[in-house]
């Protein structure tokens, strides 16, 4: 009985870490694209105060000559 049990104890051991690793790998994918997503908006969002301050500051200088 031994025998019949361990390799098949074995089998499902190597296809549930092989699937725990997938879903790691996965998970930390999602987190690495989860952080570059939130990167770009705060660098869109940076980016639009700094053209809106360059506007301003422009036409300030127009409004002062």
């Amino acid at each position: 009985m031994k025998e019949i049990l361990i390799p098949i104890i074995q089998k499902y051991h190597v296809k549930f870490t092989l699937k725990f690793l997938l879903v790691k790998e996965f998970f930390i994918l999602k987190l690495i694209l989860l952080i570059v997503l939130i990167v770009m908006v705060v660098t869109l969002i940076l980016s639009l105060k700094i053209l809106l301050y360059i506007s301003l500051i422009h036409s300030s200088i127009e409004l002062l000559k």
